[in-house]
């Protein structure tokens, strides 16, 4: 019964238990510790009371005593294993009244008592177990919140209704609003229009988990923002909430894009250049495996497809396994390697390249990257090359000539011809790499000039050719030209010199100018004597016209005389002239017509005027001109001026590539009836056959007095 009893007290107790706990729960707000202690002394006090009311003044053997739970187990919720005072101090009350009042059920006091400290103990228990659950949901909760808070991504809770409960700092930042001015709002806000269907709360149950990729966000600022949104749905005291976790990935899109401009880059680049781009994977034997990509040249040059050559090797387009397995050790040992190698296309052609290859990881395998040169046209330059080196190299040593070349700054050899170094006798060897300024056997004049020249080219580029005389080892001269051009060889300027002997041509020369000397001083020799006998013919014509009797006859000696003596002319100014070939036709003609006046009109009051310039002719030409102006001059003063007063003029002057002779006067003229072209007279018969003589023509102006032109235009006369 007692046991009946007992299991009956712990049900009243265990709900007195669940009841105060909800009281608790209701009076969570009462924090203060003073509040506190003074619900329980109050309580306990009130207990006390009543149990000394009941057993002292009542006699009252039985006490409810299901009211001291309450002290007791707010005592235990509130300050834990000090409750323990209010149990003893309510169960030594309730013995100590019970004794003093002699009431019988001691045993039983005894037995609520122990209830009473089995009821304390329990709920000690649970408040300890309670607190330490509460202080790990306190650190969960701070957890949870210091992770929302600081979640770069938005964490949005909304209830059934669409309204936000929860919004953290990342939606802050993404969407622009606080959490103060997006609580308790619709959370359509942030949802773009046409995406607003799609979200209908009330069908939001605690299984709902989905994810929505892409789709696009409103900020407060009206603006677009692309989004992952992650939901999940869960359910709380009768309520439906939803939780959504949104990252903004506007950076994602751009990466993405940036992406997927990169590959149309690469892919432009891969598939733009005009070299082959191969990506082969490596097998485990380190040896080459199937072509993973090729590049557009690879497959125009191979002539195979793109799916032909990636179930291809390298092995399959060209190269022995030999070569193959040597160019992937060097590659596997350095990383990277340069190897030339030969393909050979679907039709057949060979295709020599230049590889460089390097090894790099893609996706967690290790592959070759190769971009392989087309070197045709190289090896057949390289080839050309050689093929004009050969030939250079075979002019500069079988040239007769002495070729050096010099580097300007220290007039070092770099190279020099077998010609010039056998007439040096010193091997080439030898003097590569010696300064020429070095050599014993020039001259220090000599040296000074090479080095003065070398300046000048080293500034201006070229120079003139010049002569220098030189000493071989064995001390003989020679003499040389030296001819120079800047070049740029050997990866610097510098001075290719090419000597050319003309030792054996300075000789020559001064022969010729010995004998040039020798025949001029004969030439001279013979114009003087034939000066010498022209002017004895005309002292012999002077002597034989003072036998003359009549004017006719005496005329005709003196115009024989004359033109003996214009003749004579011309060989006295060569006899005299330094140059045997051209005579100064100015000083020609104004000595020739100072004479012609002095034997006609010493003493009349004929004048002279002359115009000349000064030109040079030969004396195929001088010869015909100084006739033709000892006729007209002669022919002016005998018949112009029958009064023995006029003017005569003579003009010679040049234009371009002709000379005009012009004599004129102010005398009588030619008679009207006279045809000069046909005339019989001697004098303008030689005046016409000498301008045809000289390539020239003649004409004659008659308007009060007369005006000959002699227009002369042979090439190379003058």
């Amino acid at each position: 019964m007692v046991l009946h009893r007992y299991t009956r007290f712990i049900d009243r107790v265990g709900a007195l238990v669940n009841r105060t706990l909800t009281f608790t729960e209701k009076i969570q707000s009462y924090r203060d510790m003073r509040t506190r202690l003074a619900i329980v002394a109050l309580l306990t006090a009130l207990c006390v009371a009543l149990t000394v009311y009941f057993h002292m003044f009542l006699g009252v053997e039985i006490v409810f005593t299901h009211i001291f739970y309450i002290p007791i187990v707010l005592a235990a919720l509130w300050f834990e294993r000090k409750s323990f005072l209010v149990t003893a101090l309510l169960g030594t009350v309730l013995i100590v009244t019970n004794t003093m009042a002699s009431l019988s059920g001691f045993y039983e006091d005894l037995l609520r008592v122990s209830v009473m400290l089995f009821v304390n103990l329990i709920t000690v228990f649970l408040a300890e177990s309670i607190e330490e659950s509460e202080e790990v949901i306190r650190e969960t909760e701070e957890k949870y919140r210091t992770i929302v808070e600081t979640a770069r991504d938005a964490i949005i809770t909304a209830d059934e209704r669409g309204r936000v409960v929860s919004w953290n700092h990342g939606a802050e930042k993404i969407f622009g609003y606080t959490a103060d001015e997006m609580k308790g709002k619709h959370i359509n806000k942030i949802i773009s229009e046409q995406n607003r269907d799609m979200h209908n709360f009330q069908d939001i149950n605690s299984d709902v988990s989905l994810m929505i990729t892409d789709v696009e966000a409103v900020r407060k600022d009206g603006k677009g923002v692309p989004v992952d949104i992650s939901v999940t749905g869960w359910h709380y005291m009768g309520e439906n909430f939803v939780t959504a976790v949104i990252r903004d990935i506007s950076e994602r899109k751009k990466a993405e894009e940036a992406l997927r401009e990169s590959e149309k880059k690469f892919r432009a680049v891969f598939n733009g250049v005009e070299d082959i781009i191969t990506i082969v994977e490596l097998r485990d034997d380190g040896l080459p495996g199937n072509y993973i990509e090729v590049n557009r040249t690879a497959v125009e040059k191979l002539g195979y497809s793109r799916d032909e050559l990636l179930n291809m090797t390298p092995m399959d387009l060209g190269p022995t396994k030999e070569e193959i397995s040597d160019n992937m050790r060097k590659l596997l040992e350095r990383k990277a390697a340069r190897f030339e190698r030969t393909y050979i296309s679907k039709d057949g052609r060979r295709i020599p390249v230049e590889v460089n290859s390097r090894l790099i990881e893609i996706g967690g395998k290790n592959v070759v990257v190769s971009v392989s040169r087309d070197i045709t046209h190289r090896l057949e330059n390289e080839r050309k090359l050689r093929e004009s080196e050969e030939k250079y190299r075979s002019l500069f040593d079988l040239s007769p000539d002495y070729i050096i070349l010099l580097d300007l700054e220290g007039g070092v050899i770099l190279d020099i011809n077998s010609t010039l170094s056998e007439r040096l006798g010193m091997a080439p060897e030898e003097l590569r790499g010696t300064s020429i300024y070095d050599v014993e056997f020039i001259a220090d004049d000599v040296k000074h000039k090479f080095r003065s020249k070398l300046e000048i080219i080293k500034d201006e580029g070229n120079i003139e050719p010049y002569e220098v005389v030189l000493n071989d080892p064995l001390g003989r001269k020679y003499t040389v030209r030296i001819y120079n051009k800047l070049v740029h060889a050997e990866g610097r300027d510098c001075a290719l010199v090419v000597l050319h002997d003309i030792s054996d041509l300075k000789r020559t020369q001064r022969m010729l100018e010995k004998s040039l000397e020798e025949k001029e001083l004969l030439l001279k020799e013979i114009h003087h004597r034939v000066k010498n006998n022209l002017m004895i013919i005309s002292s012999l014509l002077s002597l034989q016209s003072r036998k003359a009797k009549d004017e006719e006859t005496l005329d005709l000696f003196r115009e024989s005389e004359n033109r003996a003596r214009s003749m004579a002319l011309i060989h006295e100014r060569l006899y005299r002239s330094e140059d045997l070939k051209n005579i100064d036709m100015g000083e020609y003609v104004r000595t020739l017509a100072s004479e012609v006046f002095r034997s006609y009109s010493a003493d009349s009051r004929i004048r002279l005027n002359m115009d000349v310039d000064e030109l040079k002719v030969d004396v195929e030409t001088a010869i015909p001109v100084g006739l033709i102006v000892n006729e007209l001059l002669t022919n002016a003063v005998k018949h112009a001026f029958p009064h023995g007063e006029g003017t005569v003029s003579v003009s010679v002057k040049r234009s371009n590539n002709h000379v005009l002779i012009e004599v004129s006067d102010d005398g009588v003229g030619f008679p009207q009836d006279l045809d000069w072209e046909s005339s019989p007279s001697l004098g303008l018969q030689l005046v016409r056959n000498l301008t045809d003589q000289i390539d020239g023509t003649a004409e004659m102006i008659s308007e009060g007095g007369y005006n000959i032109q002699d227009n002369l235009h042979r090439e190379g006369r003058y």
